[in-house]
């Protein structure tokens, strides 16, 4: 009897510089079984986002000809995009010493050490029940993510990680020009901004502009979620510079099949959009750039 083979997401992260990309479709092609116009389709994304579900041998044989062709590539399975659990959702935040005391949605009480905050993943999410992947995604000119990330490469490789944010830059000034563009688009729909805190321990916090106080703003309360979760995200950063700041979920495209993450504990947010996929997947590519090299 033959064991199935566990699912993995082969993703494109850097494009490899000075190459032929009909040349690395073939090789693809030929490195992973997928057809080249499907690969051709995929990749025609920026990057960085996901080319194929695949099983896991061939998802790492795509991977190794990336890296061979001096790109970058990652192939997170799906047990790991579950393993993360759920999103803790946040209903009010507060400060004693340094440490954030949260409040959480029908659970206890816990802390946040804002030194342990590894990565904040923005998102712009309007009615997850008329959701359309395609006419959501904005035009690609308003962001190149693969040289945001590049500059993170970059940093990473001389030393100590130091650099401010990250992608904060790069991506979240871009990400507030994407939260522009999908409000100017979609006037008469009601958006909901979204946060996720990825802590190093794994663990996943999440602050709701539909369901946050905000009131650790204090008289910095703006008159938006918009606005706070920005406020919020500034307010983290000068509390640890090392934190790792992605706006890119407007761009990303969900992999067919795999619009949704179903996990445990997410029936108390009712997110059916793809937006607990992208924020695991985001911060497992970000634990892949930023490793040891």
């Amino acid at each position: 009897m033959t064991m199935k083979q566990a699912t993995a997401f082969f993703s494109l992260i850097l494009w490899p510089d000075n190459v032929d990309r009909l040349d690395v479709v073939d090789r693809l092609s030929d490195a992973t079984g997928v057809d080249v116009h499907t690969l051709r389709l995929r990749l025609a994304a920026d990057a960085p986002n996901v080319v194929a579900p695949l099983p896991a041998p061939r998802a790492d044989a795509g991977v190794e000809t990336i890296r061979s062709l001096g790109g970058e590539a990652f192939a997170p399975k799906m047990e790991e995009l579950v393993r993360l659990g759920p999103s803790l959702k946040i209903r009010a935040l507060s400060m004693a010493e340094g440490i954030l005391h949260a409040e959480i949605w029908r659970g206890p009480s816990t802390v946040i050490d804002p030194a342990h905050i590894e990565f904040l993943v923005l998102g712009r999410l309007r009615d997850e029940r008329d959701f359309d992947p395609i006419a959501d995604a904005p035009t690609p000119s308003i962001l190149a993510p693969g040289a945001a990330v590049k500059a993170a490469l970059v940093a990473g490789s001389q030393g100590p990680l130091t650099f401010n944010g990250g992608l904060l830059s790069a991506g979240l000034l871009a990400g507030d020009e994407l939260l522009s563009a999908t409000a100017s688009a979609r006037p008469t729909v009601l958006p909901n901004v979204k946060m996720d805190i990825h802590m190093k321990s794994g663990s996943i916090f999440q602050i709701d502009g539909a369901k946050h106080s905000f009131d650790l703003l204090g008289e910095l309360k703006g008159p938006s979620d918009e606005i706070n979760i920005r406020k919020m995200i500034g307010l983290f950063e000068s509390m640890n510079e090392r934190i790792v700041t992605d706006g890119h979920y407007a761009m990303f495209r969900p992999p067919p099949q795999h619009t949704r993450l179903r996990l445990p504990g997410l029936a108390v947010d009712r997110d059916t959009s793809p937006f607990p996929f992208y924020s695991r997947w985001a911060a497992l590519m970000y634990r892949c750039l930023l490793r040891p090299s």
